[in-house]
């Protein structure tokens, strides 16, 4: 099969194959050697199974090519061989005695859009871990990792079509290196049960996907509204960040140092890793940094009893984490760390512009320090 060069101006190109199957025992066919005139194949391939009759129940499949490809530019040509595709049991043994067709629907355009895998570690998370993964329809895989859970986390995250997988609790950055080094894709997209990507940002990951996609230039003719997106992403770039707000016993918090509050999510395995031993992990980038203007929405607390539970239990962390270290106790610090954390939250940081949640954040902040300088104390 051949295409002419200017096939591929415009945004995408598409072609069928099919082959007829007539038997059960055909179930599994391979095709392979098909040889294409072009410059480049994007990695998306859409098989449908079924009858003329039945064209309405057609089973679709989406798959990414991955090592199947010989790749040749300046119209080269470019050999293609096709993946066993089987026809599963949504199609009878009755209806496969008669003729079937199996088609492969790819598109075609100058680069292939980057898959995404999206990753969430859990424990405990039945009530919250349905709708962290609901948000993640513009990413390509979604992978649990769970630590123990006693509740249906697992189940849940099974029937919204996550993979699970189980592993002791190793900390906090080793447990999402974890669950990084499980993807498929290089690129990973790690949230916790308690965040949402907003419809803002799920709009600009797809658009990112786009755009590096396109890097030759050809970004500006997929979106007829660019500025609705954030700034020029670097297609250089090992990594993006975005703004996390946070929702607190009931209302969007603006200030007090909770906002903009960016956090870096979205990054290449490759150059990146969850550092940190206890708590308060961290992403260590070897490369660039872009930058989302799309929310991610945060949901940390429950309640105020939740508040105050993790509160101790994350200065228990910290605390472990600072004798580790051989750092000593201070009464000093003890004493004048938790009205300076008050103060600059709640003054400094204008937490009074959040009402009487903003006065909560304080004094939940300075209650962290006192809590883990205490035990650091003591």
């Amino acid at each position: 099969m051949k295409f002419r060069a200017d096939f591929l101006h415009g945004e995408d190109a598409n072609f069928t194959r099919q082959q007829r199957i007539c038997a059960p025992q055909d179930r599994g066919c391979v095709h392979c050697s098909n040889c294409f005139d072009i410059c480049d194949l994007a990695v998306r391939m859409n098989t449908r199974v079924g009858t003329a009759r039945t064209r309405n129940g057609d089973l679709v499949i989406e798959k990414r090519l991955k090592g199947l490809l010989e790749l040749a530019l300046n119209r080269a040509q470019l050999r293609l061989n096709l993946p066993t595709v089987k026809v599963r049991s949504v199609i009878s043994e009755r209806q496969l005695e008669v003729s079937h067709s199996i088609g492969y629907s790819m598109c075609l355009g100058l680069g292939a859009m980057p898959a995404i895998s999206a990753t969430i570690i859990t424990f405990n998370e039945a009530d919250r871990i349905a709708e962290a993964i609901g948000s993640l329809s513009c990413c390509d895989e979604i992978i649990v990792v769970d630590s123990g859970s006693t509740d249906q986390t697992r189940e849940i995250a099974l029937a919204r079509g996550a993979r699970v997988i189980e592993c002791p609790w190793k900390g906090y950055s080793r447990q999402k290196n974890f669950a990084a080094e499980q993807a498929q894709s290089d690129w990973i997209l790690s949230i916790d049960a308690d965040e949402r990507l907003s419809m803002e940002l799920a709009d600009e990951i797809v658009y990112w996907k786009k755009s590096a996609a396109r890097a030759s230039g050809f970004e500006k003719a997929c979106d007829p509204h660019p500025a609705r997106h954030g700034a020029a992403l670097s297609q250089g770039g090992k990594a993006v960040s975005m703004p996390r707000r946070v929702f607190y016993l009931g209302r969007w918090i603006k200030h007090s140092g909770w906002y903009p509050d960016r956090k870096i999510r979205l990054y290449d395995r490759r150059v990146c890793r969850w550092e940190g031993d206890f708590v308060h992990e961290w992403l260590k980038v070897d490369g660039a940094v872009s930058a989302f203007k799309g929310d991610l929405l945060h949901f940390p607390y429950r309640d105020w009893n939740d508040h105050a539970a993790r509160t101790a239990r994350y200065s228990e962390l910290a605390a472990r984490a600072a004798r580790s270290s051989g750092r000593r106790g201070n009464i000093g610090r003890l004493l004048l760390a938790p009205p300076l954390v008050f103060l600059k939250a709640f003054l400094l940081r204008a937490g009074f512009l959040d009402g009487w949640r903003g006065l909560a954040i304080a004094y939940m902040g300075a209650r962290y320090v006192f809590q883990k300088e205490f035990r650091i104390l003591r």
